[in-house]
């Protein structure tokens, strides 16, 4: 499976290394990974930096022709992978977060054993301060409890598709964007750009109208 991780960013050059290394440390036996940075006209520096950095190694770095927002950022780097071609699917990753090993690998092989899913979202963890906090851990796994279930593996949930709609309007956003990662016939959709606070939320709603969600364990 080939994974495009889509990394939007805006003056994070401080942080944003440790997440573009998260990713490429996902590589393994079957799952290729290319980054794809979108700056949203940075002033720190950050297009140079990266493009020094990452010379020779699978990160592609976009400019916006003007601010777009986290949104705007993310459909960039949505299309780009579109026009590119080749993908199996799409992961969403902020700039300040990181993948936890193995993340891409065990959401490619939900999708692998289930093919209907085409939209797969998992914990995260918080850290605040060099301390791990409990930040939506207990509500994650009430929600998820809640959850009108089609499959249960030791491994996954698999929703049912005709609840997870109306559960998502019940239960509000429950999961971390970053956890994210699209089939690429989700990765066809597009955020709302006009949004600035829950545009995450938005797209998963309107997402779950369409394709199947799974939430790993």
């Amino acid at each position: 499976m080939k994974v495009a991780v889509v990394i939007p960013t805006y003056n994070r050059r401080r942080c944003i290394g440790a997440a573009i290394d998260s990713a490429l440390a996902q590589a393994g036996p079957g799952l290729q990974v290319e980054v794809l940075v979108v700056d949203d006209r940075s002033t720190d520096d950050t297009r140079c930096w990266l493009s020094q950095t990452y010379a020779g190694r699978p990160v592609q770095v976009l400019t916006n022709a003007g601010r777009k927002g986290p949104a705007g950022g993310r459909n960039t780097g949505l299309a780009a992978v579109q026009a590119r071609g080749g993908f199996d699917a799409v992961a969403l990753l902020d700039s300040d977060d990181r993948f936890l090993p193995g993340h891409l690998a065990e959401a490619a092989a939900l999708m692998t054993a289930e093919p209907d899913v085409q939209v797969v979202f998992g914990r995260a963890r918080y850290v605040q301060g060099g301390t791990e906090v409990p930040y939506m851990g207990m509500a994650f796994d009430r929600k998820l409890a809640a959850s009108p279930v089609l499959r249960r593996t030791e491994a996954w949930t698999v929703f049912d598709p005709g609840g997870f709609f109306a559960s998502l309007l019940r239960h509000g956003c429950w999961f971390n964007l970053s956890t994210v990662v699209l089939a690429t016939a989700a990765a066809g959709e597009r955020m709302q750009e006009e949004l600035r606070v829950s545009e995450d939320y938005e797209f998963w709603v309107r997402l779950s109208r369409r394709h199947g969600f799974g939430c790993l364990h």
